[in-house]
């Protein structure tokens, strides 16, 4: 394996890390408060941002990470406006979208991941009786298990160059 596609293999792992790691963060506190924190969004455009310079800022990837936020959120904020807010929370559709910047298009597959781990997560605690079935769930932890589970698969692709 040649210096070249080690660096790359790094810059995927570190450009992983500085997404997943506010991510897992606003898993936990979702889980534990049912809130997403405010102060995770900014280090998630940071770390787009970042991304964007250790690229290089072409119109290209500009275009990428912005269609990477619209593709994150977007979904999530349509199914809010259909269901009056019932689903999905405002802090959801941020975290989605500040991720999706950062993430590019893969936030797509994230996000898409995300939803089956919900459904079945959803779909276990309703089975065991943890919760009602009206009762909301937090959708974070899903979010950033999604993203850890796509991000890692990237990770192990390049490295191996599959």
């Amino acid at each position: 394996m040649n210096t070249g596609t080690w660096i790359h293999f790094w810059a995927v792992l570190s450009s992983c890390l500085l997404v997943v790691l506010p991510l897992l963060y606003a898993g936990i506190v979702d889980a534990k408060t049912r809130q997403i924190p405010n102060r995770v969004l900014p280090f998630l455009i940071a770390s787009g941002v970042i991304h964007l310079m250790m690229i290089g800022f072409s119109p290209s990837a500009d275009f990428w990470a912005i269609c990477g936020f619209f593709a994150g959120g977007l979904p999530l904020l349509i199914l809010a406006f259909f269901t009056k807010g019932k689903c999905v929370g405002f802090g959801d559709i941020k975290l989605a979208a500040c991720a999706g910047f950062a993430l590019g298009i893969a936030s797509y597959p994230v996000l898409m991941a995300a939803l089956c781990l919900f459904l079945i997560g959803s779909s276990v605690f309703y089975a065991a009786k943890k919760t009602r079935m009206n009762t909301p769930l937090p959708f974070g932890p899903y979010y950033a298990a999604a993203a850890l589970v796509v991000y890692s698969t990237i990770a192990v692709a390049t490295f191996f160059r599959v």
